[in-house]
């Protein structure tokens, strides 16, 4: 009776904002051509706009109906699964797509062409520079391009190489234009509010949340509602409100990465070559370990 689930944005559930909600399509045709089979489909990552509701509504309505061919039909956001697959192995009902034909066998070997011709043009106008200056190796030409070493943020919270800190939860009656300290939360960390706008009182902090955390200069400020964004607390002594949270490098650990190069590393990620993108906590998401050099 399962006809399709959509996994939706966090924080639609305003007193709950960290839970994860879904739309269960169910109906009463016990009888169909295609038995078996549910359609998943993924938006967390993606504002509800009257485009994304209307694909995702397209792609349940004609799903499974008169004249249905799974193989000629192309669908947004839904991907269609076996009932089968999702109890033999319980897990989230997230699918990925794997790469396409065009993604293998054309896309990556052009991208690879195209580093080539930059870096045989950057050699040639270095040559002209001085004769101090090193040639450009991106390691793809000669062969030896190795994945850097990767890892999780959770496993470099708890093995001490981060520092994590949870915001604080304010209420919007007390975040104004006049205060002492920056308020910093989601809308500061996307762009969609400039840092600074809004601002707290110092005495309303140190009465109402006395267990508010100040962020130090070089902290980088992380949210993953309503997608993910990143950057670096230069100033300091700032409120971050929740769900946004702080990540801090101990000093002795900085010569793996600056902040700048942690913010860079969690923003620049892109996600699976699919519709169907499941979405990471932020302790999931796994970020490359460049060597101190």
């Amino acid at each position: 009776m399962v006809e399709a689930i959509v996994r939706l944005p966090g924080g639609l559930v305003p007193f709950r904002p960290g839970y994860q909600t879904a739309l269960w399509v169910l109906t009463r045709t016990r009888e169909s051509r295609w038995p078996g089979r549910v359609l998943l489909a993924d938006v967390s990552d993606r504002d509800l706009t009257d485009d994304v509701v209307s694909a995702v509504a397209e792609d349940v309505i004609t799903w499974r109906r008169d004249g249905y061919q799974p193989g000629a039909h192309t669908r947004t956001f839904g991907v269609q699964v076996g009932i089968g697959e999702l109890v033999s192995s319980p897990g989230a009902l997230t699918v990925r797509r794997p790469p396409s034909i065009h993604e293998t066998e054309i896309a990556g070997p052009a991208r690879v062409a195209k580093v080539n011709q930059l870096e045989a043009e950057l050699n040639r106008i270095s040559a002209y520079a001085t004769a101090q200056r090193l040639p450009v190796r991106s390691g793809i030409s000669a062969g030896t391009a190795r994945r850097p070493a990767a890892t999780t943020i959770g496993t470099l919270v708890r093995t001490g190489r981060l520092s994590m800190l949870k915001g604080t939860r304010v209420d919007v009656a007390h975040a104004g234009l006049d205060g002492h300290h920056v308020l910093i939360g989601s809308p500061e960390v996307l762009g969609d509010c400039r840092p600074g706008h809004r601002k707290i009182d110092r005495e309303l902090l140190a009465t109402r949340y006395p267990r508010a955390k100040l962020t130090e200069p070089g902290d980088v400020i992380v949210t993953t509602i309503p997608r993910l964004g990143a950057i670096v607390d230069h100033a300091g002594f700032c409120v971050v409100e929740f769900p946004a949270r702080i990540l801090r490098i101990p000093r002795v650990e900085q010569d793996q990465f600056t902040s700048r190069v942690l913010a860079a590393l969690l923003t620049g990620q892109k996600g699976p070559a699919s519709a169907v993108r499941p979405v990471l906590r932020l302790e999931e998401r796994r970020v490359a370990l460049p060597s101190p050099a």
